[in-house]
């Protein structure tokens, strides 16, 4: 953020260095996606030591991807040489990624420990440094508060039994997902570096000024999906134990409020789109051509905020494969194409290539739009169920249970709810209620998958 404040040159060979750095870390994001989506279906299908087996294996599979990630950081000069001739900018990016290399284990926020590098004086060099310290300390913060002070593991870790857990059927369901969400992120986050590569060819200013705003969709990105990680995780939980309909209610509000988040942050920007442009940069053309920008940015920025919830459903589901064809269809046959075209062969500028994201963000909208009207939640819902190795429990079956609860005289509380129900019910509609739903609750436990007790012997496999 505050590389603007040294100068165009720095700015540019920061945003040059980000093309490679931010693409190739979509390795390990992919592998995040994919243990929200089956942690998220373990526990909802009430299997807590699987959703500790899907965490030893996202552990496994970060630690193999990070070394080459990080190695691929020590040769950013060689690789982004494509892009650019100017030999002071490639070698400001090479300084960049070198010490941006720690943050590849866990990205995290870093505009407070920037400021204050900018603050000691560490100038250009500061700004890698600040990301890398900043990521380390958040994953250290995060496992000492969530595990040593919170101990949030202790329902869901049995311990790291490999031989015992990680069975080849659980790794193929964990590969196979996660490289279909690695790919789609790839294909999701890729071509904007390409399309940033194109606003090289227009000139510093303007490779600049879209570092800006790429920084700034970052930030807003950060505000709603704070409402479509909670969105994919609660409707990841809910396929699991089998619940398509309470399911399909969590879309419903999370891309009410998903979408009223983004529409309200993308109208914040433009409101204030001068003062923001002045906290990354002071020079005249950046700013011009940032402020300039802005109507179309917002635009693409509260369709994306659409896109990205619908999306974290999706994700929900497992079907990678839909996403991916998706993403294909949206970011490289019409994104692309259109920002190519309308920003340079067709002289459109800075202005072109944002035109194109507008047009492939909404494309990708209305095709997850159409993609989540033809799905069929009960069917995804019992793939959950069986991915996550659990039993088969219905919506039907959680009100049965609720019935039990009410109409048992087994506690006191029930107790006092019977005068209620003795209003609503005659003596003989009562019992036969009871027994119908005693009788369907004996059904159910025998069908299990499992045993007839494998709602309590789940947590031991």
């Amino acid at each position: 953020m505050f590389l603007g404040q040294l100068g165009p040159r720095e700015l540019a060979a920061g945003a040059l260095a980000n093309i490679w750095t931010g693409g190739i870390q979509v390795l390990i994001f992919g592998v995040a996606v994919s243990i929200c989506t089956l942690c998220g279906q373990a526990y909802g299908a009430q299997n807590y030591r699987l959703v500790g087996v899907w965490l030893q294996l996202a552990i496994l599979f970060l630690s193999l991807l990070s070394v080459p990630v990080m190695i691929s950081f020590f040769y950013v000069d060689h690789i982004l040489s494509v892009v650019t001739e100017d030999q002071t900018i490639l070698a400001l990016a090479d300084t960049y990624a070198k010490l941006l290399a720690p943050s590849a284990i866990p990205p995290g926020p870093r505009d407070r420990t920037a400021r204050y590098d900018h603050q000691c004086g560490f100038g250009f060099r500061g700004a890698p440094i600040a990301q890398s310290v900043a990521s380390l300390f958040q994953l250290v913060a995060l496992v000492l508060y969530a595990f040593g002070y919170k101990g949030y593991h202790k329902k869901t870790w049995y311990g790291c039994h490999l031989c015992e857990d990680l069975r080849w059927e659980r790794m193929r369901t964990f590969a196979l997902l996660s490289t279909g969400m690695t790919l789609n992120l790839a294909l999701d986050e890729w071509v904007y570096n390409v399309i940033s590569a194109l606003a090289g060819a227009l000139g510093a200013w303007n490779l600049a000024a879209t570092s800006i705003l790429y920084n700034l969709w970052g930030l807003i990105y950060s505000i709603y999906w704070g409402f479509g990680l909670p969105t994919q995780v609660r409707v990841a939980t809910f396929l699991g134990a089998n619940r398509p309909n309470a399911a399909k209610q969590t879309l419903y509000v999370g891309f009410v409020l998903g979408g009223l988040t983004a529409f309200v942050s993308a109208l914040f920007v433009y409101v204030f789109r001068n003062p923001l442009a002045s906290l990354f940069t002071h020079d005249p053309m950046v700013t011009s051509a940032i402020t300039s920008t802005m109507p179309i940015f917002c635009a693409a920025v509260f369709i994306s905020g659409l896109h990205v919830i619908m999306s974290a459903v999706v994700e929900a589901m497992s079907l990678a494969t839909t996403l991916v064809i998706i993403t294909t269809i949206g970011s490289w046959v019409i994104m692309l194409p259109a920002s190519y075209l309308i920003g340079l062969r067709w002289h459109g500028g800075l202005h072109g290539l944002w035109w194109g994201s507008l047009v492939g963000e909404a494309a990708k909208c209305s095709l997850l739009a159409l993609a989540l009207w033809r799905i069929d939640w009960q069917h995804v819902a019992q793939r959950a169920v069986f991915q996550s190795e659990g039993n088969r429990r219905t919506d039907a079956d959680f009100e049965n249970d609720l019935l039990l609860e009410f109409a048992l005289p087994s506690t006191p509380m029930v107790a006092e709810a019977t005068p209620v129900l003795a209003i609503l019910l005659t003596s003989r509609s009562h019992q036969a209620a009871v027994d119908a739903a005693a009788s369907h609750h004996k059904i159910r436990r025998s069908n299990s998958y499992g045993s007839v007790n494998a709602d309590h012997s789940v947590g031991r496999r």
